[in-house]
């Protein structure tokens, strides 16, 4: 039904994004400085709603929404800065940086708890000896049935600014790797 209603339509969508920048000193959970946005606040319309406006009659909320979405935007921006970066890097940084890993998505409820959580990167044992950067995104997301009409058919993320992906990949994610190997 999404893919024959979609050959018939044309959607125009509009979504918010506020980078934030803090203060790296505070966060000893990177090594730093670094010059991206620690994350991207993000504002956007749910599946559900979309495909209402495509026409698809009566979308499950569950069904379109219920899964890690803001993960799989990480996911991606990740993966675009992995497959952009040039080749001598990219293979530097996959044979002896830190990458990254992704957590499902953290439900929050309350918009003020969301706007205040920033997005989480935590070390993560990948092995004997081996570690990765975990990145965990919270999300609210409202069915458009919601009780709160404003909030109806929203989706809030945090997301990983693509240029900090990038960052990670040719400076940030070789410092702990280069450091052990270069001290005496």
């Amino acid at each position: 039904a999404a893919a024959a209603a979609a050959a018939t339509c044309t959607l125009r969508t509009r979504t918010i994004t506020q980078a934030f920048y803090e203060d790296h000193a505070a966060d000893d959970s990177l090594p730093g400085p670094m010059l991206s946005a620690h994350e991207l606040q993000v504002k956007l319309n749910s599946r559900q709603r979309v495909w209402e406006h495509a026409g698809v009659p009566n979308p499950d909320f569950d069904t379109t929404d219920n899964s890690s979405r803001c993960m799989e935007i990480n996911q991606a921006s990740y993966s675009w800065a992995v497959h952009t970066a040039g080749v001598a890097t990219r293979n530097r940084f996959l044979n002896a940086g830190i990458p990254f890993v992704f957590a499902p998505d953290k439900d929050i409820i309350v918009y003020p708890l969301w706007s205040e959580e920033r997005l989480a990167f935590d070390t993560v044992s990948t092995g004997p000896g081996r570690y990765a950067l975990q990145i965990t995104a919270q999300t609210m997301r409202y069915s458009t049935k919601d009780k709160v009409p404003l909030l109806g058919g929203l989706h809030f993320c945090k997301v990983l600014s693509p240029f900090r992906a990038m960052e990670w990949i040719y400076v940030d994610g070789l410092r702990p790797v280069h450091a052990a190997h270069t001290r005496t």
